[in-house]
């Protein structure tokens, strides 16, 4: 039986409040990882290891992040004062990233020319972490605090999870995109981060605004044993390991068929999220009331199985000569705009 505080005591923000935060929150991620990847460049090398390791450094960040939150949110009274205050120490951080990078070149560089070669992809792995790592724990740590003001009961956790996470994921694709196709070509990667920065501590403000004080709830016996949980861990664990492995092939592929590193970065990372995002909006109300998960869960990595095999033994061999036909078509109106426009 789901026994929640009173309605007097709950004094819920309006779950379009908390969409919009959400959403936003999401866009401002993922336009901080596209400047880091683009600010950090020219010191780790615009190859697909030094985006995966930008990458790896960002979504690790935001798993630690959704882990340390987790255990403590459940006894914070106002969970989205929480928030607001996690967003805007994130901002904090992406505004002093750029200059932190900066000083840290010439340490880093030192350490390099002398360092054996077989050790660089630790120091590299340390410069990214120290730049990408404190904010995307932060970003991590939000998500606990939106879940635990969003969700009224535990009959509701699933559904108001899956849409959370797919709003915020959708608003992840947007800051992604508007981020590698728009913002540091018009504004440079620093305009990008002032302007993101500033997002987030706006963001922030507002979630303070409509915090609300609430009832703790009464600690609940453990209902599921470590034993019973740890198979869902390593398939959640195996889920992740997939999904950025093939992100980060599908951009390995990609950089040799679109023009400049950070669009192509934007594009493959936009079109993964994107993906993720829709599943959960459109499949994850539904699937959190299924009662047999694992065998779901099966049936879901059989059919992402498929599609890989059907992409790389299909699609990626035909790829270069859809390529070339798809730019031969764009020149070949190109030059008849130029010479219509010199007649």
């Amino acid at each position: 039986m789901d026994v929640g505080p009173p309605s007097s005591a709950r004094a819920r923000v309006h779950p379009v409040w908390l969409g919009l935060l959400f959403f936003f929150s999401g866009a401002l991620g993922l336009a901080y990882e596209v400047s880091w990847s683009r600010g950090l460049l020219l010191r780790l090398g615009s190859t697909a290891s030094a985006a995966a390791l930008v990458l790896g450094v960002f979504v690790a960040g935001l798993g630690l992040g959704a882990r340390w939150s987790g255990r403590r949110i459940e006894r914070e009274a106002r969970p989205l004062r929480l928030y607001g205050y996690l967003e805007i120490l994130a901002a904090l951080w992406a505004l002093l990233s750029l200059p932190l990078i900066d000083v840290l070149e010439g340490p880093y560089v030192a350490v390099a020319s002398v360092l054996p070669a077989f050790l660089r992809p630790a120091l590299r792995l340390l410069l990214a972490g120290i730049v990408v790592f404190p904010a995307a724990f932060l970003l991590g740590a939000t998500l606990p605090a939106m879940v635990r003001e969003a969700v009224s009961g535990t009959n509701q956790t699933g559904r108001r999870t899956a849409w959370l996470y797919g709003i915020n994921t959708i608003g992840a694709v947007v800051g992604c995109l508007w981020a590698g196709f728009f913002g540091v070509e018009q504004f440079g990667v620093r305009g990008v981060l002032l302007i993101a920065a500033g997002v987030g501590v706006a963001l922030g403000l507002v979630a303070w605004a409509l915090s609300r004080p609430r009832t703790l709830p009464e600690r609940e016996p453990t209902q599921a044993a470590p034993n019973a949980l740890r198979p869902a861990m390593w398939l959640a664990f195996l889920c992740g390991f997939i999904g950025l492995g093939v992100e980060i092939v599908g951009f390995r592929i990609l950089v040799f068929f679109l023009e400049g590193f950070t669009a192509t970065f934007a594009a493959m990372l936009g079109v993964f999220i994107a993906g993720l995002g829709i599943g959960s909006l459109v499949l994850g109300p539904s699937l959190a009331r299924t009662l047999k998960p694992a065998r779901l869960l099966g049936v879901l990595l059989l059919f992402a199985g498929a599609t890989l095999a059907f992409n790389l033994y299909v699609v990626v061999p035909s790829l270069e000569h859809w390529m070339h036909g798809i730019r031969a078509v764009s020149y070949t109106h190109l030059r008849a705009h130029e010479t219509a426009m010199n007649i």
